[in-house]
């Protein structure tokens, strides 16, 4: 692999959102995605950590849980758009959680490179990171796609082991493997369906109204 390869995709990992003020449709993502969590954690087996996971999204606005920082978020949409537009009707969850934790420190972006560079997307059998952060979010890839691991689901229970923050990368590392990433979004696309207040007393009657975007509407028959 060349330097220059590698300055110039660093360099686009660097791109930056804009800062943007919370939505009432923030709000209501917040809340599906927490009564999804709350599903995969029952499901998973890890009501231990529960509490802690909890806890951690509640105090936090969504996007400070949900990536490890602004940079976390840029890099991530990036790696994920180059992603989606290779895989276009062949999307792997497992991808797209690895990617996930890979671009949750700078310090991997390297391992991140190497795997994105390979259709096949495998990991490098060997990383060059400093840190305990960059350490754990690696084995967490390494144990969504079944490889050999030294983290084990006990070291979720310890915080002197893994710390919150760490913590709820990988669970939603695991929420990206099992959801995908879209599953949040998705029901904030429907359009809301119309909800009859009345129907017709007699069969003979020519008018029926409903409500439909806080509007009452009567039509004839």
């Amino acid at each position: 692999m060349q330097g220059t390869d590698l300055f110039e995709f660093e360099s686009m990992m660097q791109e930056l959102p804009h800062h943007r003020n919370y939505t009432k449709e923030d709000k209501l993502i917040k809340k599906r995605y927490m009564r999804m969590l709350e599903r995969l954690i029952a499901e998973g087996g890890y009501i231990s950590i529960k509490c802690r996971i909890m806890k951690s999204i509640k105090l936090m606005s969504f996007e400070d849980f949900y990536y490890a920082d602004r940079e976390h978020a840029s890099s991530f949409g990036i790696a994920y758009s180059r992603y989606m537009s290779q895989a276009k009707e062949k999307v792997n969850n497992k991808v797209i959680a690895v990617i996930y934790l890979l671009t949750a420190t700078p310090k991997l972006n390297r391992a991140l490179y190497e795997y994105m560079k390979n259709r096949k997307y495998v990991l490098p059998e060997k990383i060059q990171t400093t840190g305990e952060e960059a350490y754990n979010l690696y084995q967490m890839a390494k144990k969504i796609l079944g490889d050999d691991t030294v983290v084990t689901d006990e070291d979720f229970l310890e915080p002197e082991i893994i710390e919150d923050k760490i913590l709820c990368i990988m669970i939603n590392a695991l929420f990206l493997q099992k959801f995908g990433f879209q599953a949040i979004y998705e029901d904030s696309k429907r359009k809301e369906k119309p909800k009859y207040i009345n129907t017709p007393k007699y069969h003979r009657r020519k008018s029926q109204s409903f409500r439909y975007n806080n509007q009452t509407v009567k039509i004839r028959k």
